[in-house]
Parts: C-alpha cells; sequence; structure tokens
C-alpha cells in the first residue's frame, strides 16, 4: 500500500548539530477513505516523512515519521510526532490556532532536528510545531504517501550545519555556572532558551516512541538568598495535553508554600514571579512534572547574594510513569522530589513512561557517581495479569536481570534499591496478580547480595481519591504521592540513616553572611 515518493540517501550520514529538510508540497487529490495496515498505522493517515538513523531506526520504520499528514474530512491536517495516539497534542497549528489546511495550496515545509527536538515550519511561519525526539546521524530521508493520493513534491533539500545558541541572560548564566540549578545529566540550549536533561543523548535517541523523555522531572533551582522576588520567564515546550496544568513547586527552607497554578499549552510564553519572605533564607524552585520548559530569562533583586546548596550525596531514579510524575500536578509533592529534599540529594530521575525494566535507560556515558541506583518499575511487568503467567515471569526474570547487572556494571559503588510496586485498582489479573508479580520481583532482588528491597504496596490507601483516575486508580496523584513519600523516607531511613535535622535558615545566614562581607553580588 506504501507508495515511495522519493528516497534522499547523502554520501555520509548527517552528525552536525542541525540538520534541515525542506520542500514543497502539493496534494492533488485524495481518497475518500485512507487505507490503515502496517505502513499507515492512524486512521486518515495519508503522507509521511520519514528519517532513517544510525544505531536507531530506518527510513522504513513507521515510528520514523516526521512530518504526517492526516485526511480531516475535506481538509488536511499536518503533525509530527503524535504520543498520544489520537493526535490531539501536536497537530500542527497557524497563528489563530487552526489545525486544518487547504488541499491543492502548495506548502513549503522546513523540518529543523536538532540533537533533542524536532522543529517544523510552514510557509515561513504561517504554522508551526515543535516536540521532542531525540536524534542520531541521519543516513536517509524517505517520503512516502498512502493507496490513492496524489501529491506534487518539489525542490527538497537536505543538509546540516554548526548551531550555537549563547545563554543571553547574565543572571540565567549566572546561576548555571556557580551551580544553583541541580538533578540533571546535562543541558543545552536553542533558539527558546535553555534546557535541563535528566536523560543522556543515546537515552533519549532510544526513547523515540514517546516524548515523555523530555520532560524535566526531578529538575530544581535549589539556592540561599536574601532576595525578595524570583521571575523566571520561559516558553512551555512539552504538555501532555491541551489546557494542561502546569506549577512550579515553591519551598522555602524546604516547607512548600502555595504557588501558581495554570492551565498552558506548547508554545506558550509565561513568565512565573514569586514573592518571597524577607531575610536570609534557602529557596527550592521545583520544575513541573509534565512539562518541558526552556528559560530564558531568571531575574531577583538587584545586589541580592545567591549561594549553591551542597549536594553530598548522589541518587539515580529508574522507573516508570509513577516515578516520572506522571499527572503528579503538584511537584514539590512528587515522591522522588519529597526524598530527594529531605536527604538533600542530587537526584537524577531517568525514569521514562510505559517502560519496564529496559537496559537502555542505562545506556550512555555518565559524569556522575551515584551513591544509590532505586529501581521502581514493576507495575508495567504486571500487564494486568493477562499474559500466560509462566511466560510473563520468564520475561520478568529476564529483564530485571539485565537492568540489574547494568547497573551493576555502570555504577559499581552505588547501594541499589529495588522498589516493589503500589497497588492498583486492576491488581487481579485473569492468569496472576500484581502481588504475585512484586513477589517475584522480591525472589530476583534477593539472588543479589547488597541489593535492598522495600515493599511499597500498602503506601498508598486502597481509595481512588489518592489516584488521578477514579475509573482506573494506577498514577497517584499529588496527595497520593505525598503519602507515598512520607512512607518511602520512613523506611529508607535504615538505608540512608535517619534524615538530619532542618538547619536551612542557620546555613543560609552563614553562607549568605560571608559573601555579603566580602562584597559578592548576582549582578
Amino acid at each position: 500500500m506504501r507508495n515511495e515518493i522519493l528516497k534522499i540517501k547523502p554520501e555520509s550520514p548527517l552528525k552536525k548539530d542541525l540538520v534541515t529538510l525542506s520542500f514543497d508540497i502539493t496534494f492533488t487529490s485524495l481518497p475518500e477513505k485512507p487505507c490503515v495496515d502496517d505502513s499507515f498505522i492512524f486512521p486518515d493517515e495519508l503522507f509521511t516523512v520519514n528519517v532513517g538513523e544510525e544505531e536507531k531506526f530506518t527510513a522504513d520504520y513507521i515510528y520514523q515519521s516526521k512530518f504526517v499528514v492526516f485526511k480531516a474530512g475535506d481538509k488536511l491536517n499536518f503533525g509530527g510526532y503524535c504520543p498520544d495516539f489520537n493526535r490531539t497534542c501536536d497537530l500542527i497549528r497557524d497563528k489563530s490556532g487552526n489545525t486544518a489546511f487547504e488541499p491543492g495550496v502548495r506548502y513549503h515545509i522546513v523540518i529543523k532536528l536538532t540533537r533533542y527536538r524536532v522543529y517544523i515550519d510552514v510557509n515561513d511561519g504561517f504554522a508551526t510545531d515543535f516536540y521532542g525526539n531525540g536524534r542520531n546521524a541521519i543516513d536517509e530521508v524517505r517520503f512516502y504517501a498512502n493507496k490513492g493520493v496524489s501529491v506534487i513534491l518539489e525542490n527538497a533539500e537536505l543538509k546540516e550545519e554548526d548551531k550555537q545558541y549563547p545563554i543571553k541572560d547574565r543572571t540565567l548564566k549566572k546561576f548555571l555556572d556557580e551551580g544553583l540549578f541541580c538533578n540533571y545529566l546535562s543541558y543545552h540550549t536553542d533558539a527558546y532558551g535553555l534546557f535541563f536533561d535528566r536523560l543522556n543523548i543515546i537515552q533519549n535517541i532510544k526513547c523515540t516512541t514517546r516524548n515523555s523523555g523530555q520532560y524535566e522531572t526531578g529538575v530544581m533551582l535549589d539556592f540561599y538568598s536574601d532576595t525578595n522576588k524570583l521571575k523566571i520567564s520561559c516558553t512551555v515546550m512539552d504538555a501532555e495535553v491541551r489546557d494542561y496544568d502546569l506549577k512550579f513547586g515553591l519551598l522555602i527552607n524546604r516547607k512548600a508554600v502555595e504557588s501558581m497554578t495554570r492551565k498552558v499549552n506548547k508554545n506558550d510564553h509565561i513568565v512565573e514571579e514569586f514573592d518571597l519572605p524577607p531575610g536570609d533564607k534557602r529557596i527550592t524552585l521545583v520544575f513541573p512534572c509534565c512539562h518541558t520548559v526552556a528559560i530564558d530569562k531568571i531575574s531577583i533583586d538587584k545586589n541580592a547574594a545567591v549561594c549553591k546548596v551542597k549536594k553530598k550525596k548522589t541518587i539515580v531514579l529508574l522507573g516508570d510513569s509513577i516515578t516520572e510524575g506522571s499527572e503528579c500536578l503538584r511537584p514539590e509533592c512528587a515522591y522522588f522530589n519529597k526524598l530527594a529534599l529531605k536527604y538533600d540529594l542530587y537526584s537524577i530521575n531517568m525514569a521514562v513512561s510505559g517502560r519496564s525494566f529496559n537496559d537502555y535507560n542505562l545506556l550512555g556515558g555518565y559524569d556522575i557517581k551515584p551513591d544509590y541506583v532505586l529501581i521502581a518499575n514493576g507495575t508495567n511487568s504486571f500487564c494486568m495479569g493477562a499474559a500466560p503467567k509462566e511466560a510473563a515471569f520468564g520475561e520478568l526474570e529476564k529483564t530485571m536481570e539485565t537492568v540489574i547487572k547494568a547497573a551493576g556494571s555502570y555504577f559499581p559503588k552505588a547501594t541499589v534499591i529495588g522498589l516493589l510496586p503500589i497497588w492498583r485498582s486492576d491488581e487481579n489479573g485473569p492468569n496472576f496478580t500484581l502481588r504475585e508479580t512484586a513477589e517475584k520481583m522480591k525472589e530476583i532482588y534477593q539472588r543479589y547480595d547488597g541489593i535492598k528491597i522495600i515493599d511499597c504496596y500498602r503506601y498508598i490507601p486502597f481509595d481512588a481519591k489518592y489516584f488521578s483516575n477514579s475509573n482506573l486508580a494506577l498514577h497517584p496523584n499529588y496527595a497520593g504521592h505525598a503519602i507515598y513519600g512520607d512512607r518511602l523516607i520512613e523506611d529508607i531511613s535504615h538505608i540512608f540513616g535517619r534524615p538530619k535535622k532542618n538547619y536551612d535558615k542557620y546555613y543560609a545566614a552563614k553562607l549568605l553572611g560571608g559573601k555579603k562581607k566580602a562584597g559578592e553580588k548576582t549582578i
């Protein structure tokens, strides 16, 4: 059914920072009902532009589409990668928010593929979109049309270039250089601003079929200061759905205070302003769990002093959507953030929604030597108990051992902690239960000396009000996360020791006092 219109294969793979694909396209004839098969899996899918990449997928793979055209009645929809399979998030919109485009019109498409994101432009800014999708070296591009689609494709061009984007805001640059941001592996910049990466580039590339790898879960701005104001200016780069709640968590001396919740969409530029109590204090700004933001500017009071919060130990978190914080709309309540702040850990959250035990979550290089690796997978291994038990547990054993050995190889000096999954409302499957899955996990963990096991099954009350969806209690809401975090802190104390008393106000006065005497100011 797939009709290959054009293939572009460069002499050697394109590896530079920015690869640009441009072309002109006109749809002259559309089928009444497009074909749905292994090539075109979406209903009403008409046309795709696929990119082949080294060590990833070839250009004939369905999840390598970087630009897709759909039939929408007698109109067209343009889109990129669509994480929800209903195409509600990543349809390309014009400046008025419309998603319908006319057939028979010639459109000039420019697709910019950076290392971390894809940007699409239609007719020089008439319509735009962007989405997260890690990119490797590009070795070919293919254009496909569905059966019965007639198109005119012209002026296709593929090129690459090195592109650097300096940080223009002095305060943002200073905060970054002085280590006031924490809980990330690396950062990068583009025209929108500064991004923090909690996955390395290989993990981003391997996470190609999900956008959530881009969410800046667990990232914090954590510092001592006497400023009375904090302002952060940023653009929303990813959101799970339209009009979705975005909230930065704010803590003063590690105690949560109220901050604004707003409904946002991709491409919204927002400015968050926080009024802070007077005097020397520790300020912690926790990034949202379900969005990515690109920061372009930060400001505080002129002549305010700042100082970083030192983290003595590091933890790496592996897991699924629960540990990624899916649908936890108050990030200061997320269990992993509560744990990190209670013990002052530098916490790198590598969890990715939808995952079970996947070794690729550990691929790549690291400049970190964590003290702890926490593995919080398991609920997706349950797979609603629908598979044959023997086969499911055999696969669980194989994948768990792969991840455990990989963690030991990458982080040989780290203490590994295995969390058994929390309760979920559909825990009684037809062939086995969630508890049986947890017991099998426990058995496998116990084969390895030194792995600490914590059973989280009863952490959150078996009550739908602590979960985001009352029909399927799976993802804890912020109230469920808060309970989860408190109980985990209690149980993990036999591994970490009892949490130290909170001396944030004392340390703020001591450290900032020294800076003030020395005449060190922010700007």
